[in-house]
């Protein structure tokens, strides 16, 4: 039985959805989550499943391997209503690689298109996702920390292997320039707002129907603060690690004491 199974079905929303950002993480997605929530909004961000990943993570790759694996069915409104119920936007990965499922699911919402030059963006790609999904040691700490870095590392497997596939470089830019090709292709103009960090509140808010808030549009989660992030993400795994293996190691060293201590 899939995971996403396993939840209890929801039978009313408790927030209508409203947004869906479906641009590409780093092109200002961690930004637009907090401008959105400063405008009174509940968006849904990967940081909120990383709230709770040990239950959240699996259920998204439910729907990632039923999308590019063809494994089990995919994601409809029932699924996605299990997770998204209480929240009324969505942005980030893995909500933006389910283009499809996304807007048959909520069909009212307006879709937002965050964007960037391409080539920055594989440059901050490279630099932040990539480089630490990458990073050799995540495979043999996950198995330690069967709560946080376990189910990340697990998904981040699940979903770069299915978007962009790997080896990453060698698809990232062609597979993000069909991605908004396609966006624009399937939502249509009066629903579809293209939108950069640096146009501020001003589009945004107009776009959504809500007033300008009078302090200046966030901008956050630059590269060195995702990387840092995920620092600590991997020294919590190496931690866990070291605790178990010390827990393990413990009885044979009372053991060998005790031995030597008899002998003496």
């Amino acid at each position: 039985m899939r995971a996403i199974d396993r939840e209890p079905k929801v039978n009313k929303r408790e927030k209508e959805m409203k947004v869906l950002v479906l641009g590409m993480s780093r092109t200002g997605t961690y930004s637009i989550y907090t401008a959105l929530q400063q405008l009174g909004y509940h968006p849904y961000h990967m940081a909120e499943a990383m709230k709770d990943p040990k239950r959240q993570l699996p259920l998204w790759e439910d729907a990632v391997n039923a999308k590019y694996r063809g494994i089990g069915k995919r994601f409809g409104r029932t699924e996605f209503d299990k997770i998204l119920s209480n929240f009324d936007a969505i942005a980030d990965m893995p909500c933006a690689l389910l283009i499809d499922e996304m807007i048959a699911a909520y069909p009212n919402a307006k879709v937002v298109l965050t964007n960037r030059d391409v080539d920055k963006w594989l440059v901050s790609m490279q630099s932040t996702v990539f480089n630490v999904a990458t990073w050799p040691t995540w495979r043999y700490l996950a198995p330690f920390d069967s709560t946080m870095v376990g189910p990340w590392w697990h998904f981040c497997e699940c979903l770069l292997g299915a978007w962009p596939g790997k080896p990453y470089n060698a698809t990232a830019r062609q597979k993000y320039l069909e991605h908004y090709a396609y966006i624009r292709k399937v939502v249509p103009k009066e629903k579809l707002l293209e939108f950069k960090s640096q146009d501020g509140f001003g589009p945004l808010c107009a776009f959504l129907g809500v007033e300008v808030p009078p302090f200046e549009y966030p901008n956050i989660n630059d590269s060195n603060s995702f990387v840092w992030n995920h620092t600590l993400l991997w020294f919590r795994g190496l931690f866990f690690a070291f605790i178990k293996i010390l827990g393990a190691c413990a009885p044979l060293a009372a053991l060998v004491f005790a031995y030597y201590y008899i002998k003496r």
